[in-house]
């Protein structure tokens, strides 16, 4: 029982890494975009 416990947390904690970077890369591309430097695709 421990064991599903703790996956799922570390899942979870994956996730919301995750989530962090694309908000952060969103960020940027904003940013770029505002220099006159407009990223049509982005390379992961």
């Amino acid at each position: 029982m421990l064991q599903s416990t703790v996956e799922l947390s570390t899942m979870e904690v994956e996730y919301m890494a995750v989530a962090e970077g694309v908000k952060e890369a969103l960020w940027l591309r904003g940013v770029l975009d505002d220099l006159g430097m407009k990223q049509e695709h982005v390379k992961l």
